[in-house]
């Protein structure tokens, strides 16, 4: 019998976006300073997301064990909406300190999908156990939610999982140098 496990979680998201934009000063004193608003429409694409999972078994008449699970998954296609304000402040004529803060709009809430799970344990581990990342029957990665004690139950994975939703919008801010030349 299995006594305690530990575990080690980790995760990685990455993205690419373009944005097209329009940008208005509404005051400005030339070579001191600047405040602008700004208007963006952003594409995120190519949304990677990649967790591990490292499990260390116990046991008290065998040597620990670890074994590894990593979930990779993707989403593709997400547009935004950014209104935002700015300023630029002038040190030299060659050199200048920006600020901007804007907040972006999604129409909706995103979910991984195309997920794909490795793992490494093996038939003769002898260990039972639920995972908290699943990938449903339509390649969606799903979170347990609710740590009910494990039951073999079939609906169980429908009872205690939850579809990850991603959200992008929220509030963005951007400090910058700006060199003249």
């Amino acid at each position: 019998m299995l006594t305690p496990t530990n575990y080690q979680r980790s995760g990685d998201i990455s993205y690419f976006e373009f944005a097209l934009g329009w940008k208005r000063k509404l005051f400005q004193r030339p070579k001191k300073y600047n405040i602008h608003s700004r208007l963006l429409l952003r594409e995120l694409f190519d949304v990677d997301y990649k967790e591990e999972f490292v499990f260390s078994f116990q046991s008290n008449t065998s040597q620990p064990f670890k074994r590894v699970v990593v979930t990779e998954s993707q989403a593709t296609g997400i547009l935004l909406l950014e209104l935002g304000m700015g300023m630029e402040f002038y040190l030299y004529d060659w050199l200048s300190l920006g600020l901007d803060a804007s907040y972006s709009f999604s129409p909706g809430t995103y979910k991984l999908g195309n997920a794909n799970r490795k793992e490494d344990i093996q038939p003769n581990d002898n260990i039972q156990f639920k995972l908290p990342a699943i990938l449903d029957r339509n390649g969606n990665l799903r979170y347990l939610s609710n740590a009910a004690p494990f039951d073999n139950n079939s609906n169980y994975e429908d009872e205690n999982y939850s579809t990850l939703k991603l959200d992008f919008g929220g509030w963005r801010g951007l400090f910058r140098v700006n060199f003249y030349f």
